[in-house]
C-alpha cells in the first residue's frame, strides 16, 4: 500500500512521475480557495497546468489539508478526508483481480494494473474530466 497526502505547507505535495517527468500524479493546492485536487499536471512547465482531477463530491469540488490517496488492492486509489471519510474512489470492474501496482506514463494515463501488470484495470484517460491529451482516446458510447 503506497499513499499520498495533501498538504497545507506545499503547494505541490509529494506526486508520482511519468518516466520523462513531463506529468505527476498526486494533490494540488488550489488559490485562492485553500483547498486541494487529486490530479494529473504538466509538471515540466512553469504553469503546472492541470489534464485530470478526482471530480470529488463536495460543495467546492476540493478537499482538505491532511486528505489522502491510497493504492489499495481491492479498491484501487481511495481518496479519503483527514477524518477517514472516503470522498472519491477508482472505479474498478466488478468482479475485477486485485490492483498490483499504478502507474503514470509519458502520455499522462493514470492506470491501475492488475497482477500480471499488462491488464489496466482503471486509467485517467478511461475516466476523462475536461481535457484530452493527444494520444488520448475518447470512447463515447452510442445510443
Amino acid at each position: 500500500m503506497r499513499s499520498l497526502t495533501a498538504s497545507e505547507s506545499q503547494q505541490f505535495s509529494r506526486s508520482w512521475l511519468s518516466p520523462s517527468r513531463d506529468f505527476a500524479f498526486g494533490f494540488r493546492k488550489i488559490q485562492p480557495n485553500h483547498g486541494f485536487t487529486l490530479s494529473i499536471w504538466f509538471d515540466k512547465i512553469p504553469d503546472k497546468t492541470i489534464v485530470w482531477h478526482a471530480q470529488v463530491n463536495t460543495t467546492t469540488g476540493l478537499f482538505l489539508d491532511g486528505s489522502k490517496v491510497t493504492l489499495t488492492a481491492n479498491r484501487g486509489l481511495v481518496l479519503t478526508d483527514p477524518r477517514g471519510q472516503e470522498l472519491w474512489r477508482s472505479s474498478l470492474p466488478p468482479s475485477s483481480v486485485n490492483v498490483s501496482r499504478g502507474s503514470i506514463t509519458d502520455a499522462g494515463k493514470f492506470a491501475l494494473l492488475s497482477e500480471d501488470s499488462e491488464t489496466e484495470l482503471w486509467s485517467s484517460f478511461a475516466n476523462p474530466t475536461d481535457t484530452l491529451l493527444p494520444t488520448q482516446e475518447l470512447n463515447l458510447i452510442k445510443l
